[in-house]
C-alpha cells in the first residue's frame, strides 16, 4: 500500500471509504512524518446508481447546506485525522464540496485545502467564522475556464480562487482533471469567459431564495440528527433519570405551593372574620346590644297578653262592622260612598286575627324550645 513518487515521497494509504448506497468515497493517506491527507471523491459518471445518489446529495447539500455524504465525510475525517493538526484535504467537484464542509467545521486542525472545480457550499448555512475560514489563505480553489459546477451556487470566498487555462476541449470536458493545461509542469493562468459570469449571476440570483429557505430546513434537520445520535449513545438512562428528577422536583414544589395556599387561605379567612367582627361592633347597634347581653329573654306571658288584647280589639271591630252593615238600609245614596269606604276599614279585622295568631304561636315556640333545652341539660 505504498506509493513512491519523486515529488510526494512515500505515502501510505491509511483508510478508504466507499458507500455504494449514498455514493460517498474517500481515501486517507499519511507520510513518514505522520502528516495526514484525505481526498474525497467527486460525482461518479453517468449512468450509474452511485451517480444518481451523488446528484441527489449534490442537490440536498446545495439547498440545505448539509447532506448524508457531508455527515459521512465528517465521520471519515474524525476517524483518520492527525491528532496534532497536520491534516490536508483534497477534492474535485463533489469531493471539493465535502472538503470544504469538513474544513469549515475543523478550521484549526487543518493546514491546507486544495480543491478543483468544487461544488460551492450553501453560504447561508455558514456562521460568520466559517465564512472567514472560506476566505482564508488555507483555502486554495482552482477553477478551469468554462467549468459549469463552480457557479451552481455562491462561493463565500475571494482572493483564493485561481482560474486556470483549459486544454480547449468541449464545455463539458472543462470539469474533468484532463482539462487542465500545463506548461513545463505548471498550470497556466486563465480567465473566465463572459458567458460564464452572466450564467453565474443568473443562477446565483435564482438559488439565493432556495438556499436561504433550505439552510433553515437544514438547521432543523441537523438538530434532529444530533438528538437522535445523542439518544443512540446509550444515553436513555441519563435522560430518564433527568425526567424523573424533574418530575419529582415539580411534585415537591406543587406540594409546597399547595401548603402555602392552604395557610394563606386560613390567614385571609381569619383576617376577614376579624374585620367583619370589628365593623359589626363599631357600626352595627343591634350587634353591639346582642354582644353586651348575649342571653335571649322572651316574656311569653306578654306575647299572650298582646294576643288577647288584639282579640278584644277584633271583637269590637266585628261589632262595629255589624252595626255599620245595618246602616246600608238607613242612609241615602249621597252617603253610601262614605259608608262603603268606612266599612272596608272595619272589615280588615282578619289582619288583627293573624297578628294575634302569630303572637300566640311565637310564645308556644319559645316555651317549647325552652322546655327541650332544660330537659336536655337535666337529662
Amino acid at each position: 500500500k505504498e506509493m513512491i513518487d519523486a515529488d510526494l515521497g512515500v505515502l501510505v494509504i491509511k483508510d478508504t471509504g466507499n458507500d455504494s448506497e449514498t455514493g460517498f468515497g474517500a481515501v486517507a493517506f499519511t507520510d513518514h512524518d505522520g502528516n495526514t491527507g484525505i481526498s474525497f471523491r467527486g460525482t461518479d459518471g453517468l449512468p450509474s446508481t452511485e451517480s444518481a445518489n451523488d446528484w441527489l446529495d449534490n442537490v440536498t447539500s446545495m439547498i440545505s447546506g448539509t447532506s448524508v455524504q457531508s455527515a459521512q465525510a465528517e465521520t471519515f475525517y474524525d476517524k483518520n485525522k492527525n491528532a496534532e493538526g497536520h491534516n490536508y484535504l483534497y477534492g474535485h467537484s463533489k469531493g471539493g464540496q465535502l472538503s470544504e464542509s469538513v474544513y469549515v467545521n475543523n478550521y484549526d486542525e487543518i493546514q491546507v485545502v486544495h480543491v478543483l472545480n468544487p461544488q460551492p457550499l450553501n453560504p447561508y448555512s455558514l456562521t460568520p467564522e466559517q465564512i472567514s475560514a472560506m476566505q482564508s489563505r488555507k483555502m486554495d480553489i482552482v477553477i478551469v475556464e468554462g467549468d459549469y459546477v463552480w457557479f451552481l451556487g455562491t462561493l463565500p470566498s475571494y482572493g483564493n480562487i485561481r482560474v486556470v487555462e483549459n486544454t480547449g476541449g468541449t464545455a463539458g470536458s472543462a470539469h474533468t482533471f484532463s482539462s487542465l493545461r500545463y506548461t513545463n509542469g505548471e498550470i497556466n493562468p486563465g480567465q473566465m469567459p463572459l458567458w460564464e459570469y452572466i450564467a453565474y449571476f443568473g443562477i446565483s440570483s435564482l438559488t439565493i431564495g432556495i438556499q436561504i429557505g433550505g439552510s433553515t430546513v437544514g438547521f432543523a434537520y441537523n438538530c434532529v440528527v444530533r438528538v437522535i445520535d445523542f439518544a443512540k449513545e446509550d444515553m436513555w438512562p441519563e435522560i430518564k433519570s433527568f425526567i424523573d428528577a424533574t418530575s419529582h422536583w415539580v411534585a415537591e414544589k406543587y406540594r409546597e405551593i399547595e401548603d402555602v395556599a392552604v395557610q394563606l387561605s386560613s390567614f385571609l379567612t381569619t383576617i376577614a372574620s376579624g374585620a367583619n367582627e370589628w365593623l359589626s361592633r363599631n357600626f352595627n347597634s343591634g350587634y353591639r346590644a346582642a354582644s353586651n347581653e348575649p342571653t335571649i329573654k322572651v316574656d311569653t306571658a306578654k306575647l299572650r297578653g298582646y294576643a288577647e288584647r288584639l282579640g278584644k280589639v277584633n271583637q269590637r271591630l266585628t261589632t262595629l262592622d255589624g252595626r255599620m252593615d245595618d246602616l246600608y238600609f238607613k242612609v241615602g245614596l249621597r252617603d253610601l260612598f262614605n259608608l262603603i269606604h268606612a266599612d272596608l276599614w272595619t272589615g280588615s279585622n282578619w289582619r288583627i286575627t293573624n297578628c294575634a295568631k302569630y303572637l300566640n304561636e311565637t310564645a308556644n315556640d319559645f316555651e317549647g324550645t325552652e322546655r327541650n333545652v332544660v330537659g336536655q341539660f337535666q337529662g
